[in-house]
């Protein structure tokens, strides 16, 4: 019974959007560097559904309706990833990301071997 649910939720985010399927994985149980990639996405796509990221060259931005759930999961995950021992900068844990201009690029806003932290 267990393994028939399980491969039924499979399917079903199977057939979601690629940014669906990501909001909707089990992101608890995953160790630290698997939830460290999990962050990286999570913070991907919310960059792709701020309007001054993702309008760049006249696009419109993707998903504007998730940027508020997409919000949600990164404070969520970065919780859960410094719970687990990891390091994430500042400028992650704040209400709003970076605008485009002063992006300072994902490897400097989650550890990563060779970059430095931005405060």
């Amino acid at each position: 019974m267990l393994q028939s649910k399980e491969k039924l939720r499979r399917r079903r985010e199977a057939r979601l959007p690629r940014p669906l399927s990501i909001l909707a994985k089990r992101w608890r149980e995953l160790d630290k560097t698997e939830l460290r990639s999990y962050l990286l996405s999570v913070l991907h796509y919310e960059t792709a559904c701020t309007p001054s990221f993702g309008a760049k060259r006249g696009r419109q931005p993707k998903c504007p309706a998730l940027r508020v759930h997409w919000r949600i999961r990164r404070l969520e995950v970065i919780e859960q990833f410094e719970a687990l021992g990891g390091r994430v900068s500042n400028r992650a844990k704040a209400h709003c990301l970076p605008k485009a201009k002063v992006w300072p690029g994902m490897v400097h806003l989650v550890e990563s071997r060779g970059f430095e932290l931005l405060p």
